[in-house]
């Protein structure tokens, strides 16, 4: 007999595979539906796959370049796999699609503290949120 996390961990990955050969059916059935590439992008990331998911979703995101859900998608995908500029770049897109975002404001408030830290360099950094620091009226 199996032990019980074993039969969970095997019935996730089936779960994950019948998922995968149902969005890729409806991709071949509806070729310009960007949200199916958004879903199968996502599905990649929860995988791990980031390779295939920013494939997917920059498919998605030919199709339909304003599309909120896909910059966000593929900006969690740049950040879970390190890559914290290309991150920032996807998020500002985000806010600028959609600024009621909360989960947007959330990641681009950890892309800050990143950047502020000095771990995200290179020519074409911009900040996200312009900083809003005021000087104390304590300090003369």
């Amino acid at each position: 007999m199996r032990p019980y996390s074993e039969d969970i961990r095997l019935r996730v990955i089936h779960s994950y595979e019948n998922h995968e050969l149902a969005l890729k059916r409806a991709i071949e059935l509806a070729p310009d539906a960007s949200n199916a590439f958004f879903a199968l992008g996502e599905l990649y990331m929860q995988q791990k796959k980031y390779s295939e998911a920013e494939q997917r979703l920059r498919q998605g995101l030919r199709i339909d370049n304003h599309s909120w859900r896909g910059h966000f998608a593929l900006g969690r995908v740049y950040w879970a796999s390190g890559d914290v500029q290309q991150a920032a770049k996807q998020i500002a897109l985000t806010l600028q699609l959609n600024q009621d975002l909360a989960d947007a404001h959330l990641l681009a408030g950890n892309i800050c503290c990143v950047a502020e830290s000095g771990r995200m360099r290179g020519p074409n950094s911009k900040p996200i949120y312009a900083s809003r620091r005021k000087e104390s009226s304590l300090v003369k």
